[in-house]
């Protein structure tokens, strides 16, 4: 159950669901936690045969390791640069507003001056960082 290999604790698994023995219960719960999906699939599966008790199994799989991206991180990208959390959550459309951004800001540069760039941009860049931290917090986490 401990081999490195996810095949190998896969084919583990099969053959303790095979067999059925009670005793290999808290190894099936144990292995519910498991980084490789097929392997926790299995588990569950296996844990029918061996006695395991089903109200232990969300419990179980509740443990296994997440794969999100950070929504501080989205955030944070997109308030320096905007459309850059967007690209950092796989949104097309980040590189579009990033576009939109730079040729806004370059624009009012030229015709209003440094201050009053960055004090019409400010709000902006806020709300886009709220709105990259929300998608982000929102999504599913994904399968690794």
């Amino acid at each position: 159950m401990d081999d490195p290999d996810s095949e190998v604790r896969r084919k583990v698994i099969q053959a303790l669901g095979g067999i059925g023995d009670r005793d290999a219960g808290p190894a099936l719960v144990k292995a519910l936690g498991d980084e490789d999906r097929q392997v926790r699939w299995e588990a569950v599966l296996a844990s029918q045969n061996c006695g395991v008790p089903p109200m232990l199994l969300p419990r179980g799989l509740c443990r296994r390791p997440r794969h999100r991206k950070n929504p501080l991180i989205a955030g944070f990208l997109n308030f320096l640069l905007p459309g850059l959390g967007y690209g950092y959550i796989g949104k097309w459309w980040g590189i579009m507003i990033f576009q939109i951004d730079i040729t806004v800001t370059v624009w009012l540069f030229k015709t209003t001056g440094e201050t009053d760039t960055y004090s019409v941009l400010f709000p902006f860049y806020l709300l886009l960082a709220a709105h990259a931290w929300y998608i982000t917090k929102m999504m599913p986490e994904e399968v690794p």
